[in-house]
Order: C-alpha cells, then sequence, then structure tokens
C-alpha cells in the first residue's frame, strides 16, 4: 500500500477448523482519507475448490460420438475412489466406489486408480451397466487418466460388443487426450 496505494497481498491466517493457518490472498487498497487499508480476501484452498468444481462440471458436460455410437461421457475420480462426478450415472456423485466390483468380482475401479497412478493413463476391461438400462451388463473398456493438479482420475469408455477392442483404444485415448488437453490449455 504505501509503494502502490494497492495490491494482491499473500501470507498465512487462522482458519476456522484448521489448526495451523492456511493460505490466503487478499486484495487491499489505501484509503486515504482516514489513512486506513482496506482489504478482502480469501483462502486458497477456497478458490481451488470452486474452480474443481467448474472443470469438473466442463469436462462431464462434453458429450463425443465414435462411428455410431452416440453420447458417449465422462466420469472423475478423485485419488480415493470417490466420485467426483459420472455424467452417465450421476447418482453416483459423491460416492465412494473403490469397493465396487463388477458381476466377475472384479475391483475395476482400484483398476482405473492403479493404472492411473502407476502410469499415467490406460484402459481397464470390465462389466459394467448399459448406459439408460441399469439392469443389462456389458462388456466395456475405459480408458483413464490420471489429472495430477487435483489427484483425479478422468475416464471415458465403450461397451465392447459396440465396437471393436482396437478400435475402441485408439477412438478412447484419442478423445479423452484431447479433451483433458482443451480443458487444461483453455479452462
Amino acid at each position: 500500500v504505501k509503494r502502490q496505494e494497492q495490491g494482491m497481498v499473500d501470507y498465512h491466517w487462522t482458519k476456522p477448523g484448521f489448526q495451523e493457518p492456511q493460505l490466503k490472498v487478499s486484495y487491499v487498497k489505501l484509503f486515504k482519507p482516514y489513512h486506513w487499508i482496506v482489504g478482502t480476501g480469501i483462502y486458497v484452498e477456497d478458490v481451488k475448490a470452486v474452480l474443481q468444481q467448474k472443470i469438473a462440471d466442463l469436462i462431464t458436460s462434453y458429450r463425443y460420438d465414435i462411428g455410431e455410437i452416440k453420447n458417449n461421457y465422462f466420469f472423475i475420480l478423485d485419488s480415493a475412489g470417490v466420485t467426483v462426478r459420472n455424467a452417465g450415472f450421476p447418482y453416483l456423485n459423491g460416492v465412494d466406489v473403490s469397493q465396487l466390483k463388477d458381476n466377475n468380482g472384479k475391483l475395476f475401479v482400484q483398476e482405473f486408480l492403479q493404472v492411473a497412478k502407476e502410469s499415467g493413463h490406460g484402459f481397464v476391461q470390465y462389466m459394467w451397466l448399459k448406459l439408460g438400462n441399469d439392469h443389462q451388463v456389458g462388456a466395456k473398456i475405459s480408458y483413464v487418466k490420471w489429472f495430477e493438479p487435483f489427484n483425479w482420475i478422468i475416464g471415458t469408455g465403450v461397451y465392447l460388443d459396440e465396437i471393436g477392442i482396437k478400435e475402441a483404444e485408439q477412438q478412447l485415448k484419442q478423445t479423452a487426450d484431447r479433451q483433458v488437453r482443451t480443458i487444461i490449455t483453455t479452462g
């Protein structure tokens, strides 16, 4: 304030619910008539939550087609296996799905987490409910990718009876990579 009469300041400050002071960013301005410094601030973690929500909304609002297969969707998991957002099955949002098993007893979400964390990206095959028909199950392949800034696993998939496996792998990887790149560079 002494140099420019206004500006941004970052510092650590007590936040309710936390034992240690938390990072905060404030805008401050000199109020000349009274020689006061007036400011407002926000905790960085609070801004991060808003940003994460907006990015999750953007990713899961995206739909794409692979040949005749229409309206494919994205899902996002956190690093513990809790659904951040699932555009195809929104009732899973906020649900811990880390112990979900498919019809063959496969812990496929655990495999999503393992593949994404260890390799950065990859494919997982499993059995899953058909979109729009919660009673019909089909063999599915999903491409998952680790998104380190938020410790997320972003994924998308198709049913194998709707497309060939090699074509599915190629299309899923290209589509997911393109969408994540677009969001990172424009979002």
